[in-house]
């Protein structure tokens, strides 16, 4: 009885060839993390309004003071200038000053007549009115101007953000809302990540736990890309461990000028050794 093969050695062969490459194993004692912003914004205007102009696109890279997009704002600019006229304008001062004048000249008169027994005591009193309502006229003149610009501040802060601008250096991730789209008030329309510095988290066992004292550095590397290997620094440890794996979160922070690395990639971490002197005990 002779015994066959079910696979054939050269369909065997063409099999392991076409089977796919296994990704780089992670070096012995590193620990798994993952790339996250180091800020994330959901930018969002203050008014509704249409969208009149979307200036950024998905992968971009902005600075803070870029404008992101910009809402109608015909109506804005309309109030803006009305308001600038008023604001400008010394028109219901002078008039009030005028009035004044006038009031004094028409006291200073009347006082006269009186002392020469010519206007009575009516007309004294009639006249001391006037004169008081003519400078309060002038006060509420200086302070309708004092409003005038006070109002004419908001409503350039209003037309101000129709332009919604970003808040830091970053890149756009992902995009709501369109040019032409109605948008409501605080409803987010793009999405920014700052990717420079980009942190690293990642639960170290409670076993380990001096070997990533706050301030070390420690050696990360993409899972898939292990010769990528850059330093970063710890800057946050959490006080609180979790219950089921017996270990706890740590944030370290790595530079990322060129935005190679991305965030939601599987990291390797490991402990520098050379960064921190591990604390002994002593006994007296």
């Amino acid at each position: 009885m002779v015994c066959k093969p079910l696979i054939p050695i050269a369909g065997l062969l063409a099999l392991l060839a076409a089977a796919p490459p296994q990704p780089p194993a992670s070096p012995p004692g590193s620990l798994i993390g993952i790339t996250v912003p180091s800020k994330m914004a959901l930018v969002s205007p203050e008014q509704a309004g249409k969208i009149v102009n979307l200036e950024v696109g998905v992968g971009d890279r902005v600075t803070p003071g870029d404008v992101l997009f910009r809402l109608s704002s015909r109506l804005e600019e309309l109030e803006v200038e009305r308001l600038e006229a008023l604001a400008n304008s010394d028109v219901f001062s002078r008039r009030a000053k005028l009035t004044l004048e006038y009031a004094q000249q028409q006291a200073t008169r009347t006082s006269t007549l009186h002392q020469r027994d010519i206007s009575s005591e009516r007309d004294m009193q009639k006249q001391a009115h006037e004169l008081a309502m003519a400078k309060l006229a002038v006060e509420q003149a200086q302070l309708d101007t004092k409003q005038a610009n006070n109002q004419l501040l908001q409503a350039r802060e209003r037309l101000a953000q129709r332009t919604v601008r970003c808040p830091f250096n970053g890149m756009v991730m992902t995009q709501f809302r369109g040019t032409g789209e109605a948008v409501e008030k605080f409803v987010p329309v793009v999405e920014v990540m700052s990717l420079d510095p980009l942190w690293v988290e990642f639960e170290c066992p409670i076993g380990q736990q001096g070997k990533f004292p706050k301030g070390a550095r420690v050696l990360v590397s993409p899972a898939k890309i292990p010769n990528d290997t850059r330093i970063a620094t710890i800057e946050f440890i959490s006080s609180k461990a979790t219950t089921s794996s017996h270990s706890f979160t740590i944030r370290a922070t790595v530079a990322n000028p060129d935005y190679g690395w991305r965030t939601g990639v599987k990291m390797n971490v490991e402990a520098d050794p050379g960064s921190f002197t591990p604390s002994t005990p002593t006994g007296k």
